[in-house]
């Protein structure tokens, strides 16, 4: 995956500055600080961005064991459907085959 930039990426004047090297204790104790902040709501960030992948495989996992039940369904409705369908044109073919046959006269008498 290619490293996406954006708006935050762009380069100001303030954040050149910030990069530089601090020369009094006060500055470099005050950009600590700015830093294990930043690092601590990354670190968050990354927690629920774990969390959130996880819950989304799990869900993916769900999908595909469905779509997995469907089908073989999909398959055994299928098999039943021909199944019934050879069973619907034997029926036909008997059903001509006596038909074809002369019919038998009966008479009757009231």
């Amino acid at each position: 995956m290619t490293d996406l930039k954006g708006v935050h990426d762009i380069p100001t004047a303030q954040s050149l500055v910030n990069r530089s090297m601090p020369t009094s204790r006060a500055d470099l104790m005050t950009q600590l600080a700015r830093m294990e902040r930043e690092q601590a709501k990354l670190e968050r960030e990354l927690d629920l961005w774990i969390g959130k992948q996880r819950k989304t495989q799990k869900r993916l996992r769900q999908i595909q064991q469905r779509m997995e039940l469907l089908q073989r369904a999909l398959d055994e409705s299928s098999g039943d459907q021909k199944r019934r369908h050879d069973d619907v044109a034997r029926q036909r073919a008997d059903v001509e085959s006596r038909a074809s046959k002369p019919a038998r006269v009966v008479s009757l008498e009231y």
